[in-house]
């Protein structure tokens, strides 16, 4: 696969609370790729661990933005491939947009 520019972590931040929605205020389930098992959250830490494997995927792939999600079943770090526009604010949830 041909290497690409990856993001930075600059263009990933501020960090947003929720899980990621299209500009309509819905949630993305298209084009949402879990690169990563297990919690990435609550701390930041975990939360901007989750963004470098982000950073470290957009070397490889067209990425939009970044997911954490931890203490529910479908915890884990994804990446967006289609639109996003923002976190919605739900709990266990942070959302990056680039």
């Amino acid at each position: 696969m041909p290497q690409r520019e990856p993001a930075t972590k600059e263009q990933f931040l501020p960090t947003e609370a929720g899980f990621c929605v299209k500009s309509n205020g819905r949630d993305q389930n298209s084009g949402v790729v879990k690169i990563w098992g297990g919690d990435f959250g609550p701390s930041d830490d975990k939360k901007m661990e989750c963004v470098d494997k982000c950073i470290a995927a957009s070397a490889v792939r067209r990425v939009t933005g970044c997911e954490a999600i931890w203490g529910q079943s479908n915890r884990g770090c994804y990446i967006h491939t289609e639109p996003i526009a923002r976190g919605n604010g739900q709990d266990r949830h942070s959302c990056w947009v680039l």
